[in-house]
């Protein structure tokens, strides 16, 4: 399982630094440090980035004698970008960057030895508003595989 979903994971990964290439190849990577007050600060000075987060996994779909056959596994993707002239240009930096991956992730098919999957964009929301003037935005996505 955990083979599974570090495969995902960099499939991930691929397909968002192919859609965002004006981004460093280094700030489009996984994150599992506990998100503090501080955590997120330093966060945000590191934009722009891209930073894609194992949420959990749920059965999808099973026989009715029990046997899995579709587990969903839920990925938590935080984009932030900011501007040398002004929060509101880094806050519509972050704004593409959230169309980016969207078009990038949103029913992308991703396979693996044994594996395939289907990605399913499900939700967005403002994360993290900080007084110094950085935000971070989050998407969840959950990708449909068979066991």
């Amino acid at each position: 399982m955990a083979e599974r979903i570090a495969a995902i994971e960099d499939a991930l990964l691929t397909a968002l630094r192919a859609a965002n290439t004006t981004i460093a190849s280094s700030n489009i990577e996984t994150r599992n440090v506990p998100l503090t007050e501080e955590e997120l600060k330093q966060m945000i000075g590191r934009a722009p980035f891209i930073y894609v987060e194992y949420g959990g996994g749920s059965p999808k779909l099973g026989t009715e004698a029990g046997k899995l056959l579709v587990k969903r596994f839920v990925f938590n993707v935080f984009v932030a970008s900011k501007s040398l002239r002004s929060g509101k240009e880094g806050q519509r930096g972050s704004y593409d960057l959230l169309d980016k991956c969207f078009d990038a992730l949103d029913g992308a098919v991703l396979s693996d030895t044994g594996w395939k999957g289907v990605v399913h964009w499900m939700s967005e929301q403002l994360f993290y508003d900080s007084n110094e003037g950085g935000t971070i935005y989050q998407q969840v996505y959950a990708v449909d595989g068979n066991q």
